[in-house]
């Protein structure tokens, strides 16, 4: 099941602005990789809802003239199951987003923020 989450925004942002961001430096891979988890787990749950709704609608057609010898609740659960399968598909698409950024730090953030200098020791001074 998606997870649902609460914004006072409403909808994240669509393909459009999504595929205008720059990705030029490390704020724009940080801006990409949230706002394609956002739009994935938004996709995620409208899949969702629309299975429940196929589902229900399909359940609703039996006893139909048409469908009299069809098992209808079985034929709307395995439709159903399609879009099912497309919202894991989704959230599994949010969490390699996630998993981009993870790797872009661990492979580059050496070269993002290097780790600072350490002073140098004194050597030893024989002579003194």
């Amino acid at each position: 099941m998606a997870r649902t989450r609460a914004t006072s925004h409403g909808p994240s942002i669509g393909m459009r602005e999504l595929s205008m961001i720059e990705m030029n430096g490390t704020a724009g891979l940080a801006a990409y990789s949230k706002a394609g988890r956002d739009v994935c787990r938004d996709l995620a749950q409208e899949l969702d809802w629309a299975a429940h709704e196929v589902q229900a609608s399909l359940n609703a057609m039996h006893g139909h003239p048409l469908m009299a010898n069809i098992k209808v609740k079985y034929h709307a659960r395995r439709v159903a199951a399609r879009l099912r399968r497309a919202r894991d598909l989704q959230v599994g698409a949010g969490i390699e987003l996630v998993k981009f950024w993870f790797e872009y730090r661990n492979r580059f953030g050496e070269a993002i923020k290097p780790p600072p200098a350490r002073a140098k020791r004194p050597t030893w001074d024989f002579e003194r």
